[in-house]
């Protein structure tokens, strides 16, 4: 395993933005940044988003623009549902 505390940080800015503040939150970082660069499918890339989100002062901004676009992508079906309307 790598020590963390011996290895420089390259991308400084997306810490920051992400309040990566604990070696918890480092190695989260890390492991997110290996899984990126394999080809993962949509599903994984989708929970490896999530957990970079997490790290975040501001996670709900990314829960609430893929709840978004699941809305969008399903309107039709949501709009008709028995008991439910988009308050839109």
């Amino acid at each position: 395993m790598v020590d963390l505390r011996k290895k420089q940080i390259k991308d400084v800015k997306l810490c920051q933005v992400l309040n990566v503040i604990s070696m918890d939150d480092l190695e989260i970082m890390g492991k997110c940044k290996k899984l990126e660069k394999l080809n993962l499918t949509q599903e994984d890339d989708f929970m490896v988003n999530l957990i970079k989100a997490q790290l975040g002062n501001d996670w709900r901004e990314f829960l609430l623009k893929k709840l978004d676009q699941l809305l969008e992508k399903y309107r039709r079906n949501v709009d008709t549902a028995e008991g439910y309307r988009l308050g839109e």
